[in-house]
């Protein structure tokens, strides 16, 4: 895994993998609702399950089209929602989405990085849904989170695996597949010792093709 920039170089590196993301998703994001499904298990699962506290704040790294975010609006009229995405081209489509569903007054849409971002306000659950296999640098991403969670906060992630459990002749190219888009499976970020500072509940589903994770801050649990 990259260390993480520093100083002068962290503006810079991030912001040339917001222009990466703008590249990767120019014209795949007007497709991205209706082929994501095939391959993104677990996504619904993610959202439909949290339980943040009533008037809570939620934020969701890698935002997309919004879709979550909408969904989650419907389910739960009383929580305010941030969406966070490196790629200004999906922040422009997801922004149609948001005023087309009516729910402007109530989703904020950012453009920003996970590992440099800070709202406002504290926050009760912080998504992470299939997007720190795409991100530069995930560990300070998930480090950094956990910083400006509310008491009892949680991330959750649902994300790509590595894959280990397939044969072989299977894994290798839909690890392919995966890395023309920019996707880059992290296993490291599940394991006992990692990240530090963070305790986690982790489930490995697929042969490892996909997993989900709670991380909470120790401080904070």
């Amino acid at each position: 895994m990259r260390s993480p920039p520093s100083g002068q170089d962290a503006p810079e590196a991030l912001t040339g993998h917001g222009s990466k993301m703008d590249r990767v998703y120019r014209w795949t994001r007007y497709v991205y609702d209706w082929t994501r499904p095939l391959f993104l298990f677990g996504r619904r699962g993610l959202v439909d399950g949290i339980d943040p506290p009533t008037g809570g704040r939620v934020c969701e790294m890698g935002c997309g089209t919004a879709y979550n975010l909408i969904r989650l609006a419907r389910r739960r009229p009383d929580l305010r929602l941030l969406g966070v995405d490196a790629s200004e081209a999906m922040l422009e489509l997801a922004r149609r989405n948001v005023a087309r569903a009516g729910l402007a007054s109530r989703i904020t849409l950012v453009q920003g990085f996970a590992e440099s971002y800070r709202p406002a306000d504290p926050v009760d659950a912080v998504l992470f849904p299939y997007s720190l296999s795409m991100m530069p640098y995930p560990a300070q991403a998930l480090t950094n989170a956990a910083g400006w969670l509310a008491p009892r906060g949680c991330l959750a992630v649902v994300d790509f695996g590595d894959l280990a459990g397939w044969p072989r002749v299977l894994r290798a190219p839909v690890l392919r597949f995966l890395e023309a888009f920019e996707v880059t499976p992290r296993p490291e970020l599940f394991a006992q010792d990692a990240p530090a500072g963070l305790v986690k509940r982790v489930n490995w589903r697929l042969g490892r093709y996909w997993v989900t994770a709670a991380f909470t801050s120790p401080q904070r649990s």
